[in-house]
């Protein structure tokens, strides 16, 4: 969960690059929607605000991925 989260949010130049978010918003992910809002449609504050969101986002599932894999590496470590 943690590897796929972060990868979806380092995921940009393959989308910009091959697909272009298309077609339609078909292969948009959320770093190519921050950069079409941005960048396309000149909307900096719903940018901006998306941003702190993803990062808050990504934040939790870290967070919550770290203390799931260390609460099972101590179970291991009582067991044994």
């Amino acid at each position: 969960m943690l590897l796929g989260s972060v990868y979806i949010i380092q995921a940009f130049g393959e989308i910009f690059m091959d697909t272009a978010g298309g077609p339609g918003t078909a292969t948009t992910n959320l770093p190519y929607y921050l950069y079409e809002q941005v960048f396309n449609a000149y909307n900096v504050g719903v940018g901006a605000a998306a941003g702190v969101i993803v990062l808050i986002g990504t934040e939790i599932v870290a967070i919550f991925a770290l203390r799931l894999v260390s609460s099972l590496i101590a179970g291991t470590a009582m067991i044994g």
